[in-house]
């Protein structure tokens, strides 16, 4: 300082005391503004203020707009973590600016990004469930893994529907005997249901034939004539039964003509009845009429 009098001096030093203990007032009230415009992203017009307010309002500027930014990096971090596994976005209201603003631009992106791993994933479950199967998604994002599930809920709903509808077709098919028909262009749903309904129509089927079989096999062998009870069979039963039946009957008739002629033979010409062990029931029978029938007009010839 130049060398100023006494009294110069002395009422510089009661001045500048005066005015600094103003600027340092001013300089704290601005810093702390500042501060608090920092920390809320804010800029405010501060040029009508004291050098003192603006010297602290910058320093606490700078100060607040490091927490805003710091806040924000915690904010978007969070708010992304949770928009990608799908959360609901929480209340920020007792969260300071920076992380408020940061949490919203990270949960918007994470929820994009989740919405369209779970679009994906629900398309891929669904395919699986209508297939009756399933994939390892765990290495999967969350997104995905909840779109898969609820897919996959779907996809099953409609397999299993499907495969009521198949089993319903299958088991018609099976107990009227039909031939199992291609399936091919069905669903997976409808192609399993179908092949299972047809099994069990067709074991049905097939017992009943084999009964029927059995019946007609017994019948034609001995004969019998056919009655109108078979009717009330069903079809499979009846199927079997005339199978057999007109296979077994036409060997009875054509053994019980084969003793017929034996048989006459024999009695017109009086001679003993032949032995007839081991021959056939059609044939015994023919062979009975046939030689009673010749054995006596041969004696009344003889009268």
């Amino acid at each position: 300082m130049i060398a100023q009098t006494q009294g110069y001096q002395a009422g510089y030093i009661n001045a500048y005391a005066t005015g600094k203990v103003s600027y340092d007032n001013d300089y704290q009230t601005g810093q702390a503004s500042g501060q608090a415009a920092g920390t809320d992203n804010k800029f405010t017009d501060i040029s009508q203020q004291t050098a003192g307010y603006q010297d602290g309002y910058a320093a606490g500027q700078r100060l607040g707009t490091q927490f805003y930014n710091n806040a924000k990096t915690k904010g978007e971090t969070d708010g992304t973590k949770a928009g990608e596994t799908g959360q609901a976005s929480i209340d920020l209201k007792d969260q300071p600016q920076g992380y408020q603003d940061g949490y919203h631009n990270g949960y918007e992106a994470g929820k994009i990004s989740y919405d369209k791993a779970y679009q994906i994933g629900q398309a891929s479950g669904q395919t699986d469930g209508t297939e009756n199967k399933t994939t390892d998604n765990s290495k999967q994002s969350a997104g995905y893994q909840d779109g898969y599930v609820a897919g996959l809920t779907v996809g099953q709903q409609s397999y299993k529907a499907d495969k009521v509808k198949g089993a319903a077709k299958g088991v018609v098919a099976g107990l009227v005997g039909e031939t199992e028909v291609n399936v091919k262009g069905q669903t997976v749903g409808y192609t399993d249901g179908y092949k299972l309904g047809y099994d069990a129509g067709w074991k049905i089927y097939d017992t009943q034939k084999s009964a029927g079989t059995t019946a007609g096999d017994a019948d034609g062998s001995a004969g019998i004539d056919l009655t109108t009870s078979l009717s009330k069979q069903t079809k499979a039963y009846q199927a079997g039964y005339m199978s057999a039946y007109t296979s077994e009957k036409g060997k009875y008739d054509l053994d019980e003509i084969t003793g017929v002629a034996a048989g006459s033979v024999t009695g017109f010409t009086g001679k003993q009845a032949t032995n007839l062990t081991g021959k056939s029931v059609g044939y015994i029978k023919g062979y009975n009429d046939a030689f009673t029938a010749g054995t006596k007009a041969y004696n009344e010839q003889k009268k």
